[in-house]
């Protein structure tokens, strides 16, 4: 018996996995996503890393439109810290965070709540560096920043807390790399 060959030519099944395949990495397995309960714990879940659907953040919202009240500058270093390590915002006020990128290493820069900050380490350990930029694409409450680079967030501070801004870089939050916003 003769086997029949597989009509679809070899080219067009490549073709489809190579497109597909972007999407299943960035789908990964975020069962939850980041943040979950990141709203005081109602039972209300943050639907992924802020790249799709509703952000649930009991310290407020991102602005990306709105006329900041202060911007902060935000220095990474490769030497696993952020300049300065803390700072002071009134409930009610527009941040713009410019955070440049002083090393030679990739840093990232994401704001939330401690367990949020927890949660997402653990999702980002294991992931390769060249795929941060793009997993943080979009994020209301996060970047990545390339080495000499400079990039801004801007949120709208509402009473909640404790607060962290960190960098998930494998290793760097670890090695201390995180930062306490305070609201006053």
């Amino acid at each position: 018996m003769r086997h029949q060959r597989n009509p679809v030519p070899r080219q067009a099944l490549a073709l489809v996995l190579a497109l597909a395949a972007p999407a299943a990495m960035a789908a990964g397995d975020h069962a939850g996503g980041h943040g979950q309960q990141e709203q005081g714990g109602h039972g209300h879940e943050d639907s992924g890393h802020g790249h799709h659907g509703a952000h649930g953040f009991d310290f407020g919202a991102a602005a990306p439109n709105a006329e900041p009240d202060h911007t902060i500058e935000i220095v990474a270093h490769d030497r696993m810290r952020f300049e300065p390590a803390s700072v002071t915002i009134e409930p009610g006020q527009v941040v713009r965070f410019v955070v440049r990128n002083r090393g030679e290493l990739q840093h990232s820069f994401t704001l939330g709540s401690p367990q949020y900050q927890r949660t997402h380490e653990r999702e980002m350990q294991g992931m390769a560096p060249e795929n941060m930029a793009g997993h943080m694409e979009g994020s209301p409450n996060g970047m990545v920043v390339a080495p000499g680079s400079t990039d801004s967030l801007t949120w709208r501070f509402e009473a909640g807390g404790p607060i962290q801004f960190a960098c998930h870089i494998p290793g760097h939050y670890d090695a201390g790399m995180k930062g306490r916003v305070r609201l006053q």
